[in-house]
């Protein structure tokens, strides 16, 4: 009787264990419970949403390393992080900051992220102007990322990461003097995007859309829009560099300026077109690379005896020194 008991005891506490309600994640409201979106990631655990109202917030924000949701409640268009006005606190001025680890379950969603002039800690150079990515995974929906600048990378920069993005647009941002403009990807880099818009943007060194430099990570693009993106050298579109796998699919190059998307420096690139529509056939692809009449203009204008030269993170942080030492 005694081991029957004993046993039925165990049974019930392991069915009412197995029931038991779980820690409800929390809902962090901003400015409601928290008075801005940093205050608000700081005071979330782990599975905690952190909600933002529409309005302009003039903040700079690090996700932490937290698996949280950080999510506005009324859309990009209404809600604005603006870095603008903010002062750099030493170690560069990226919007958004996602460093510590963060995994697919950080997620960012609904934003629009202005203003930003990049991370200088890690390698002394300005570096994602909008977002910083390095060493991590997060997932970015809905965001556009809007009028940052960098030396390269002025939109998004990735180092050592592979973050997603989901329905994102990227435009009207700057890298200069070195690449990619809208999305710099370097040092073990890779990117999921989907249903993407990258316009806009422009660089003074290579690709105006996008750079993919010495990635070895997987990019896959699908469904996604690059267009009037402009360069001072090759790839106005998306300039790949990579031993890595990518794969462009449901997407054609719209473009025939040599250069714009240099498949000749894609480590085995796979490109699927289209697939055959059933309805009429559209004027625009679903993929669309095309790049404005003013990148042609703008590369008739550059000494055709000079070849450009490369701007990596580690070339510009020499060039920095060189300069110093030059006016020292």
């Amino acid at each position: 009787m005694r081991y029957r008991t004993e046993t039925t005891l165990r049974l019930v506490m392991l069915i009412a264990g197995a029931v038991a309600p779980q820690a409800a994640a929390n809902i962090i409201d901003v400015p409601a419970d928290q008075p801005t979106i940093q205050a608000g990631i700081d005071a979330a655990t782990g599975g905690d949403e952190v909600v933002v109202a529409p309005g302009t917030y003039a903040e700079i924000i690090d996700l932490d390393g937290k698996a949280i949701t950080l999510r506005s409640s009324g859309g990009a268009a209404v809600t604005i992080i603006d870095a603008t006005t903010v002062a750099d606190p030493g170690t560069g001025k990226p919007v958004v900051r996602i460093d510590t680890g963060e995994g697919a379950d950080t997620v960012l969603e609904g934003f629009t992220i202005t203003g930003g002039t990049g991370d200088t800690a890690a390698f002394g150079v300005t570096l994602g102007g909008g977002i910083w990515v390095s060493g991590a995974t997060p997932t970015i929906r809905d965001c556009v990322t809007e009028f940052n600048a960098a030396d390269s990378g002025g939109g998004v920069c990735v180092n050592q990461g592979t973050p997603t993005f989901d329905g994102c647009t990227i435009r009207d941002n700057t890298a200069t003097p070195g690449e990619g403009g809208g999305l710099y990807l370097f040092n073990n880099s890779g990117v999921t995007m989907t249903g993407c818009s990258v316009t806009g943007n422009d660089a003074s060194g290579a690709a105006g859309g996008m750079s993919i430099d010495g990635a070895t990570g997987t990019v896959v693009i699908t469904d996604s829009v690059f267009e009037g993106n402009t360069a001072g050298s090759t790839g106005g579109a998306i300039r790949a560099n990579l031993s890595g796998s990518f794969t462009v699919e449901r997407c054609e190059s719209g473009a025939t300026r040599p250069g714009t998307f240099p498949v000749g420096q894609f480590s085995s690139p796979v490109v699927r077109r289209p697939r055959a529509s059933r309805t009429a056939p559209s004027s625009r692809t679903h993929c669309s690379m095309a790049v404005a009449a003013r990148s042609r203009r703008r590369r008739a204008q550059q000494p055709s005896q000079t070849a450009p030269s490369r701007a990596t993170p580690r070339a510009l942080a020499a060039r920095s020194s060189s300069r110093a030492a030059t006016r020292s």
